[in-house]
Order: C-alpha cells, then sequence, then structure tokens
C-alpha cells in the first residue's frame, strides 16, 4: 500500500512538473491571447499578462531622430491606454514570429505592422519586438519587451 501511494504521488510530482514547464504551443497560445487583448485595446487584460517587474524599453526612430524610452509597468499601460483611446480604425498586424526557449525563459521576436488614425493623419509604421515570457507562479508573464518603432509614415487624410 505504501508503495501504491508513492506511485501516485511521484506520478502528481511528475504530472506537476510537466504542466509547469514551457513549451512552444504554451507560448503560442499565450501570444495569440495578447494579441487579441490589444486589437480589442483592453488594456486591462494586456496589464493581466506583464509581471508586475516587467523591463520595457521603447525606441523610436523617426525620420532619423531615435529616442529610447524606458517604462514602468504602470507607465507603460497608461500610454497604451492614452494611444488605444486617442486612435481610429487601429490595425494591428505579426508579419513573423520566431519562438525559442532556454533556461524555462521563451524568448520571442516578431516583426509586426500598425496602422491607425489619429488627429486627422494616418500613420503607418513597423516595429521590431522582443520579448522575454516566464512562468511565475503557475501563470505567463512577460518580464521583458523591447520595441524598435521604425518606418513610420504619416499621411494627412482628406
Amino acid at each position: 500500500m505504501k508503495y501504491i501511494i508513492s506511485m501516485f504521488f511521484i506520478v502528481g510530482l511528475f504530472t506537476n512538473t510537466l504542466a509547469n514547464e514551457l513549451t512552444q504551443e504554451k507560448i503560442k497560445s499565450f501570444l495569440l491571447e495578447s494579441d487579441r487583448f490589444v486589437l480589442s485595446k483592453n488594456v486591462n487584460k494586456i496589464g493581466e499578462l506583464l509581471d508586475e517587474n516587467v523591463d520595457i524599453i521603447i525606441n523610436v526612430d523617426f525620420n532619423g531622430n531615435k529616442q529610447k524610452t524606458k517604462l514602468t509597468k504602470g507607465e507603460y499601460l497608461v500610454k497604451t491606454k492614452e494611444g488605444f483611446d486617442s486612435t481610429q480604425n487601429y490595425s494591428y498586424k505579426i508579419l513573423d514570429r520566431k519562438i525559442s526557449i532556454k533556461d524555462n525563459i521563451a524568448y520571442v521576436s516578431e516583426q509586426a505592422q500598425e496602422k491607425y488614425t489619429y488627429n486627422n493623419e494616418m500613420i503607418t509604421g513597423s516595429s521590431k519586438v522582443n520579448n522575454q515570457i516566464k512562468l511565475i507562479n503557475n501563470k505567463l508573464k512577460f518580464v521583458k519587451i523591447e520595441v524598435v518603432l521604425n518606418n513610420i509614415q504619416i499621411d494627412k487624410l482628406k
């Protein structure tokens, strides 16, 4: 009887260990959920995907003028909400996405394109995004986000 209980305990531990491992499929599912929150402009749900100590760096290259900004989670969510509230016809498309997993960290590199209307202007831009995702307290969380925005074009609407 003691061995049967031990076997159940070992199988339970093994199953729990497997459930807590990062896999390509789990990361893909997490990223699709993230994409849905971005497209629906759901800042609260986006916030739930970020670790409290997430490292966020935004690099903007506009007509040769480069700016680098480091944001806290709170600052990022405020700026994201302000951006969503002030734009119309927002679209976000992932052009390429690569995922690798090493030492229980998922490394995600993406090429994306954004397009939206702001202040009677159509704005399009490309971005390269490098994310790191970890399993924290049995939940996937972004722990690092680095964005490089470039190829920004502004066209006046008629």
